[in-house]
C-alpha cells in the first residue's frame, strides 16, 4: 500500500543515509519547528533499501564527485541556515533514459 512517510534530516552538512522502500518518490524538505523533515510516497510492501543525501549550507565547500549524480530534492531554512538536500546516486547505477524522463 502507497502511504506517505516523514523522516528526520540531520542538521548538519555532510552525507548520511535513510533505509527508505525501494521505489519512493521523495516529495519535499520542510522544517517542522527546530527540525528538518523530508516526505517520501513509499509502498510499504516494498523492501527497504539505503537511500544516500548530501546536505549543503548557503555559501560552504561542497563535496562533489565526478562518478556520482545528484539530485536536487530541496532547499529549506532552519534558524539562521539555509539546507540544500541532494540525493547521491552513483553514475553506474543510473539508467540516464529513465533519469531524464522523471
Amino acid at each position: 500500500m502507497k502511504t506517505i512517510w516523514k523522516y528526520e534530516v540531520p542538521l548538519s552538512t555532510g552525507e548520511f543515509e535513510l533505509q527508505i522502500p525501494k521505489g519512493s518518490m521523495i516529495l519535499g524538505l520542510r522544517s517542522q519547528g527546530l527540525k528538518l523533515t523530508l516526505w517520501a510516497l513509499c509502498d510499504s510492501e516494498r523492501e527497504k533499501k539505503p537511500y544516500k543525501f548530501r546536505i549543503g549550507w548557503t555559501g560552504q565547500p561542497f563535496k562533489y564527485e565526478l562518478e556520482e549524480i545528484l539530485e536536487f530534492k530541496g532547499t529549506e531554512q532552519v534558524g539562521p541556515l539555509v539546507y540544500h538536500l541532494f540525493r547521491v546516486r552513483n553514475a553506474g547505477d543510473v539508467d540516464i533514459k529513465k533519469l531524464k524522463e522523471s
